[in-house]
């Protein structure tokens, strides 16, 4: 039932009329007037030249022929997977200090070499493509082709179900920065799926390339990929005790929410899953970890311990064993010129950074970088430097800030926060996957 007379533009009564099958379907209500429809001068002239410029067969042929190939060029080319994966490389390589795992390997390999590999070879047969199209244009009833078609389905899809869908589907990764892990985990989906959806359609065309079945193995394709979509999800930090490896993360989170710190500042994944590894059960053999200080064995040791023993009782399985002769190995005596050192050997003395840099004739910031180095190592604790509530405010400003420079944070954190204390807490998060600290 159309009420043309109650519509207040035009376009109301075109779409009104749209959804009609039949004309003994529509009732109208009103009468259509002539302000109900208008006449636009342009579609009238392109109908009117259409009418009189009837497409020959042989541009039909021609348009069909065009249109297969720009089909058989968009099937064998990999830009659109290529841009992808280039967004989510670079995306890692920038926070490569916040993403631990196996996709930072993976992911360059695939970048740098796999998809590479398959972007030259489908270029290369592309070209092949156009040269054999010069004897016989039409692709669908070019044997040749045809065949060659065939072929090149079989090597691209197994290439690019051992190159991408595979190691993609096994890769590994974590990250204690919810917000950098959402993004993450869209951005691994997405390459994901148009590696999936770019097997399908090579894979379709293993018998014959066909407009029609090509058009609907693309539509199948779409379907298929958002069907899966939530298939994908990270995969766990492989460890040799993946149930220990569980209730310390479990710990971690607990113990985090309660002292309101980020995940990290309390253990690293690097140190969940060294102690996973190592089974360590006394505090000796606790601080040959590395990533683990002095002040964090007295606070954590002990659950840390607790936890270990009652999975081996729980599993029957013999606990670590120190193999280091040296209670902590990374704490022997620094050479005498090393002047970084011998700010640390001061500092763990309990001498303060001021009276360091009096007693050494050296700036308070020459001292603040000596120390900055050694929470890189992992061989001092930040908590030792910052205390936690500022811990908390530094934290929560770069997991909503992620690239924001020193300035930036120092102008919008609180005065009392230095440009030092920054410094010390940026060290602390880049310390837990020590990748390239330059």
């Amino acid at each position: 039932i159309i009420d043309a007379g109650a519509a207040f533009a035009h376009g109301q009564t075109y779409v009104a009329l749209s959804r009609c099958r039949t004309l003994e379907g529509i009732i109208l209500k009103t009468r259509i007037t002539d302000d109900s429809i208008i006449c636009d001068q342009s579609v009238s002239g392109f109908t009117r030249q259409m009418k009189l410029n009837q497409p020959t067969i042989q541009q039909f042929e021609q348009a069909k022929q065009a249109y297969q190939l720009t089909l058989l060029t968009e099937l064998f080319r990999f830009k659109k997977l290529v841009q992808q994966t280039s967004y989510l490389h670079y995306f890692i390589r920038k926070n490569q200090n916040a993403i631990s795992g196996t996709l930072p390997v993976i992911l360059q390999k695939i970048h740098n070499e796999s998809l590479k590999n398959l972007e030259e070879t489908g270029e290369k047969f592309i070209l092949e493509i156009h040269h054999i199209l010069r004897d016989n244009p039409d692709a669908e009833n070019n044997a040749y082709l045809q065949n060659r078609i065939q072929k090149a389905s079989g090597y691209f899809t197994q290439h690019i179900h051992e190159t991408l869908i595979t190691p993609l589907d096994n890769v590994t990764w974590e990250s204690d920065n919810s917000t950098l892990e959402k993004q993450l985990n869209e951005k691994v989906k997405e390459v994901n799926k148009l590696s999936k959806e770019k097997h399908f359609l090579i894979d379709s065309v293993k018998e014959k390339f066909a407009i029609s079945e090509h058009l609907e193995a693309r539509a199948k394709s779409i379907f298929q990929s958002e069907t899966n979509k939530s298939r994908l999800r990270k995969k766990q930090i492989e460890t040799k005790h993946p149930e220990l490896y569980q209730t310390l993360t479990a710990w971690r989170k607990r113990l985090a929410l309660e002292k309101n710190l980020p995940n990290y500042l309390i253990a690293s994944h690097d140190l969940l899953v060294t102690i996973t590894n190592e089974l360590p059960i006394d505090k000796n053999h606790l601080l040959t970890l590395p990533g683990l200080g002095k002040k964090r064995v007295e606070q954590y040791g002990n659950a840390i311990i607790t936890m270990v023993e009652d999975y081996c009782r729980l599993k029957d399985i013999p606990p670590g064993v120190n193999t280091l002769t040296n209670k902590k190995a990374k704490t022997k005596k620094p050479k005498q010129g090393d002047s970084a050192a011998q700010t640390y050997v001061l500092f763990r003395k309990g001498i303060s950074i001021e009276e360091i840099a009096i007693a050494r004739n050296l700036s308070p910031v020459t001292i603040a970088i000596h120390l900055v180095a050694f929470i890189l190592k992992g061989e001092l604790d930040v908590t030792e430097l910052v205390d936690e509530e500022k811990l908390a405010m530094i934290q929560k400003y770069y997991e909503l800030n992620p690239s924001a420079s020193l300035k930036e944070a120092k102008a919008a954190l609180s005065n009392d926060i230095s440009y030092e204390e920054l410094h010390y807490v940026l060290a602390a998060k880049k310390s837990e996957y020590p990748l390239d600290h330059k």
